[in-house]
């Protein structure tokens, strides 16, 4: 891990890796994705009836994320707090990682450089879910055939078991939304792309 660290933080500097999800365009990536499972962790929630909560695995194509829930009152603070995780032996922070709230990242600070890891995942979410942007929160959303695939995704992952967290919560620390996705990195060809 250590190693890949420092050789990516150069590239970082010099602005030689791109972290940019270069939505709409279909370029390759040294590997595949496979999403396992996804759940919603700590229901049931204050202010959320949740509907669906499902992955539908596919043959030879991207798994569908189903995601359909109802924020019973209304909320003008909402905020994300989103952490990429690494398999080694248990899972670990890795990458990617911020805590910001939605409705000011929107209305100040979205596409100014602030955050360019906030920018990056923010922009593939409004790119496949329409309402994200729309404060305050309030009634029925659905999010249906959601698919993680590498084109969204860095082009430096390295191969391995991953985790994506998501945790929406309100000033009061309230959970509204929790869900994990598990998905795993694995070469194409010849190369080796793990890092142990």
């Amino acid at each position: 891990m250590a190693k890949f660290i420092l050789f990516l933080i150069p590239l970082l500097l010099q602005g030689q890796a791109d972290i940019s999800p270069t939505l709409g365009l279909n370029l390759t990536r040294p590997y595949l994705i496979r999403v396992s499972k996804f759940i919603c962790v700590e229901q049931p929630y204050k202010n959320t009836e949740v509907h669906i909560c499902n992955i539908k695995l596919h043959r030879n194509k991207p798994a569908s994320l189903n995601l359909h829930f109802t924020f019973t009152k209304p909320t003008k603070i909402m905020h994300l707090a989103f952490t990429m995780f690494y398999k080694y032996t248990t899972f670990q922070p890795f990458l990617m990682q911020f805590d910001i709230d939605l409705c000011h990242y929107f209305s100040e600070q979205r596409g100014k450089g602030i955050n360019k890891i906030a920018d990056f995942v923010i922009d593939f979410a409004t790119s496949q879910v329409s309402w994200i942007d729309r404060c305050p929160y309030y009634g029925r959303y659905n999010i249906t055939n959601f698919q993680v695939t590498p084109d969204i995704m860095p082009k430096f992952l390295p191969a391995g078991d991953y985790r994506l967290d998501a945790r929406h919560y309100d000033e009061s620390n309230n959970t509204w939304m929790y869900f994990q996705i598990f998905y795993s990195v694995r070469a194409k060809g010849l190369i080796d792309l793990s890092m142990g």
